[in-house]
């Protein structure tokens, strides 16, 4: 029966009912089989104290290893719980950059907002409707309260809803319609952001994630040659270097950039035919760089 009763209480799965009412029927478990424990083992036992403590070891054995199993998944949620917050508030910052390029490509384009649409709008409403009469409900309240939806984007919700001027049922419909509203990061806007990522690929993972390949930045060869004059006027121009102290105070010389430039891990930046070039001007480039 303390077996039984302690699998009752690990069942509910919480710590403090465990630790309480898990600790009293064990300590309750250690008294009765201190003090009955001849009536448990039986009088043919060959040896009662091998048996008698064999009970005691099991039972404390059986407290304790379950009270570990709560106090590691207890951590394990606690930490698993932790990083969910943190990671929702990571994708919520960048649901809203991400709304807010949209609303700007949208703007840029002079696209027409889809809850502006004619047809979007006609589409909400007949579905609306028909799930409000699936539900036996007045059509004519669900026309009413669509309607209402569509007029919200273009209004101020907290205005509304905090408006002492409104009807409490307008101001109502209001707090719970802007969860909904398509004009701002609302909640099913979030859901939507959630939703189509789904159905994109995710790109293989890249242990370069830029390019630096002058060749590859540029289809132009006048581009090419712009960029390669960029980047030495860059070097001669920018402390990048470490003194002789250990501090990055020095610019490159024009040898140096020289010797940098016909190096070959500098082939990762620039090709062949960019370094000749650079050495066939090489008195125009340190003259007018």
């Amino acid at each position: 029966m303390f077996f039984v009763t302690l699998t009752i209480i690990i069942f509910y799965q919480d710590i403090a009912t465990y630790l309480l009412y898990g600790g009293v029927i064990t300590a309750f478990g250690v008294y009765y089989v201190f003090s009955k424990g001849t009536l448990i083992i039986g009088t043919n036992t060959l040896n009662p104290d091998i048996s008698l403590y064999t009970y005691l070891v099991v039972l404390v054995g059986f407290y304790l290893v379950f009270l570990i199993q709560f106090l590691v998944s207890d951590n394990i949620y606690e930490k698993m719980n932790n990083d969910w917050v943190r990671m929702n508030k990571v994708l919520g910052k960048y649901q809203g950059l991400t709304f807010q390029h949209l609303y700007e490509i949208i703007e840029d384009n002079n696209r027409e907002r889809i809850y502006k649409n004619v047809k979007f709008q006609q589409t909400v409403s007949e579905l609306s409707v028909f799930i409000n009469e699936f539900f036996e409900e007045n059509a004519d309240n669900i026309a009413e309260v669509v309607e209402f939806y569509f007029f919200l984007h273009d209004q101020d919700i907290e205005t509304v809803v905090d408006s002492n001027e409104l009807p409490v049922k307008t101001r109502k419909y209001a707090s719970q319609l802007s969860k909904y509203v398509l004009n701002s990061k609302s909640e099913l806007v979030s859901i939507l952001f959630d939703f189509s990522t789904l159905l994109k690929e995710n790109k293989e993972f890249e242990l370069n994630r830029y390019e630096y390949n002058l060749n590859k930045l540029f289809d132009d060869k006048i581009d090419k040659l712009l960029s390669l004059a960029m980047l030495y006027k860059y070097l001669r121009t920018e402390v990048t270097q470490f003194d002789k102290w250990g501090n990055v105070k020095r610019v490159l010389k024009h040898k140096e950039i020289t010797e940098l430039f016909v190096s070959k891990e500098f082939r990762e930046f620039i090709t062949y035919e960019q370094v000749n070039f650079f050495l066939d001007s090489e008195e125009l480039f340190e003259k007018y760089l």
